[in-house]
């Protein structure tokens, strides 16, 4: 997904997507995490580990633990970057589809929750940012589709190298 100029540093995506509700426990659904980190998603990742039984509570979460300990669910500027640079965008598709995973969601899937991006990032009323094509998606109480950690969105895996 990047590498610096170096090229011995950058980020990974998981080929695999799934979709996963940010959480199933309508306690945590309902109280603010702290999870503000825009950039960092593994800083999310770590407050998350902190709350008991976190893999069950927070599938999302989970699911990218799966992949190994430095996995992570994107902080919302990590999976907007890959969404809205057009040439990270395309490379990371045509790399997807070589190897037959599915590729990232197009415009045409904007009314669609679950075609929308989780982010581990929590905004401060609780609910969560997603993303799609590179669009800050706020939610308010009056919209019904989503923005709701309970809500499923689709869930790719970072990691740091």
């Amino acid at each position: 997904v990047e590498v610096d100029n170096s090229g011995l540093h950058g980020k990974i995506m998981s080929i695999e997507q799934v979709i996963r509700p940010w959480t199933v426990d309508e306690y945590e659904a309902k109280r603010y995490l702290g999870l503000s980190d825009m950039y960092d998603g593994a800083y999310n990742m770590q407050k998350i580990k902190e709350i008991t039984n976190w893999k069950y509570k927070f599938p999302a979460f989970g699911w990218c633990s799966q992949f190994g300990s430095d996995w992570y669910l994107p902080a919302f500027h990590e999976i907007n970057h890959l969404l809205s640079n057009k040439d990270v965008y395309n490379k990371v598709n045509n790399c997807l589809k070589k190897v037959g995973a599915t590729q990232l969601f197009t415009k045409s899937w904007f009314w669609q929750t679950s075609k929308h991006y989780c982010s581990s990032t929590e905004d401060i009323q609780g609910k969560i940012t997603t993303a799609i094509d590179g669009v800050r998606i706020k939610f308010v109480p009056e919209v019904n589709w989503g923005g709701f950690k309970t809500d499923k969105f689709a869930v790719r895996a970072f990691a740091k190298f």
